[in-house]
């Protein structure tokens, strides 16, 4: 098969620095509600991590503004110190570290050095196309947010992937533009919603 997906906006292409109120932008609070029902037997998968910011805001309990000032002060440091104030973020990251859920994240490239360990690992330079479904752990949560889906030529092959690493009722959460500029071009040359052409070509229920 060989769809492909249009590129995302230039804008987004290089913002590699998200934390979670950018997810929850995106996502809103059907997602705020699904990240904050995971617990300790849970596992977080994001997509196009990036520099590991959102999963690391999660799992540390340090807002995104404190992790890029020390990584990277110059830029976004004042513009994601402003964006952290959201309500929710306080809320998910104050849990208690024993009953957070494990995070893995997946990114292209990664300028610092992520705190790894049992509970949090981090796949860097691979495309995700490349990387064996056996090599990750099921998950309850996917996320992508300008991930994945921004760059693959293959959105079937990813797809598949996505619904075989999660688990029974979990739930995956895309974005990488509006809806009017989420298009698949079909082989045929043809352009389809994302949104309809997961739901007429996919096993996943679109909600």
């Amino acid at each position: 098969m060989k769809e492909k997906i249009e590129k995302p906006n230039k804008k987004h292409s290089y913002m590699t620095e998200r934390g979670l109120m950018s997810y929850s932008f995106y996502f809103g609070k059907e997602f705020q509600k699904e990240l904050l029902r995971l617990d300790e037997t849970s596992h977080w998968i994001d997509m196009g991590a990036g520099e590991g910011i959102a999963i690391e805001e999660y799992r540390q309990g340090v807002s995104s503004a404190k992790i890029i000032e020390e990584e990277r002060s110059r830029r976004i440091g004042a513009f994601a110190e402003k964006k952290s104030d959201c309500g929710f973020c306080k809320t998910s990251i104050q849990k208690k570290s024993d009953q957070k859920a494990r995070v893995t994240g997946v990114t292209l490239k990664m300028r610092r050095s992520y705190p790894e360990d049992d509970r949090a690992k981090i796949f860097k330079g691979r495309y995700l196309e490349s990387i064996p479904d056996k090599e990750f752990d099921k998950a309850d949560l996917i996320t992508d947010v300008f991930g994945v889906f921004s760059y693959t030529k293959t959105p079937m092959v990813v797809l598949e992937k996505y619904w075989n690493l999660l688990n029974a009722g979990g739930k995956i959460y895309i974005h990488f533009g509006s809806k009017s500029n989420g298009m698949i071009i079909d082989q045929k040359n043809e352009r389809h919603l994302l949104i309809e052409w997961i739901e007429n070509n996919t096993p996943f229920n679109v909600l």
